[in-house]
């Protein structure tokens, strides 16, 4: 209940932040690619954890609650029949390519949950990290996000053969991804540093708090480009007007490259 109530709420407020970005984008000529990326991460951050506390209020409510879980559970039945037994192919393709990516990318944040509900006291001990993870998360995604974003685009439209070892326009959007990445983590644990100080959480110091961020930020920015790399080496480059077996937007976030509208290139 928690999640399914939470999980809509945040996903409402988000659409609306999307959508409201794509018509920013094409109104005022900016790049998705690195736009929407990053500021809807953040936004799903800050806006999903008030979310959850809010969705709480359904849980122990004895009857009602029995009666929201069946239905919620009822509905998605309902929905999922529809779908498949709709005529609607551009709506099944995204359903049948997404789902399996949404569990994956669930089924590992369910793990990290794991992992950090093991290293609870460490954060109890340092309270000041508490502050700094959900920033840190946002940072990790959007960075990811955005490289993600770059390598679809530029696969799709054939500008990058697919390959195991980066070449090209490929290499240099991995090294402007570690590039960002030490301002951007920088940022996030001096940030969380001063917060923690007027709120007098405990802190093993700035200069630790930064060395953590940073370090475990580049950490997290190597395994998301090998991520990148092994999901879009796949690809065949785009070859003609159809659209690839995969489609690149099913996988990460939307992407369209600003520069130039497509019917102009040659």
């Amino acid at each position: 209940m928690v999640a399914v109530f939470g999980g809509m709420m945040a996903a409402l407020v988000v659409l609306a932040i999307t959508l409201g970005l794509a018509v920013g984008s094409a109104r005022f000529g900016w790049d998705l690619d690195n736009v929407t990326a990053p500021l809807v991460s953040a936004s799903g951050d800050f806006v999903t954890l008030p979310a959850l506390l809010i969705a709480t209020t359904f849980i122990q409510r004895g009857r009602l609650t029995e009666i929201l879980a069946a239905g919620v559970v009822a509905v998605a039945i309902v929905a999922g029949l529809v779908l498949v037994r709709s005529g609607y192919a551009l709506c099944k393709r995204i359903a049948f390519e997404s789902l399996p990516v949404l569990v994956a990318a669930g089924s590992m944040s369910l793990v990290a949950g794991l992992l950090l509900e093991r290293s609870i006291s460490q954060f109890l001990n340092y309270t000041v990290l508490l502050v700094m993870l959900p920033g840190f998360l946002s940072a990790a995604g959007a960075l990811g996000g955005i490289l993600s974003s770059r390598l679809a685009t530029k696969v799709h439209l054939g500008f990058i053969e697919r390959a195991m070892i980066p070449e090209g326009e490929a290499r240099d959007d991995i090294k402007i991804a570690f590039i960002l990445a030490l301002p951007i983590f920088g940022y996030v644990s001096v940030t969380a540093a001063v917060v923690g100080s007027w709120f007098g959480k405990t802190s093993p110091g700035a200069l630790d708090l930064l060395l953590v961020s940073v370090t475990g930020g580049f950490a997290v920015d190597g395994v998301r480009c090998d991520d990148r790399l092994l999901r879009h080496s796949a690809r065949r480059p785009f070859r003609s007007r159809s659209r690839q077996p995969w489609d690149p937007p099913g996988l990460g976030e939307p992407r369209r490259d600003r520069r130039r509208p497509l019917w102009s290139r040659r």
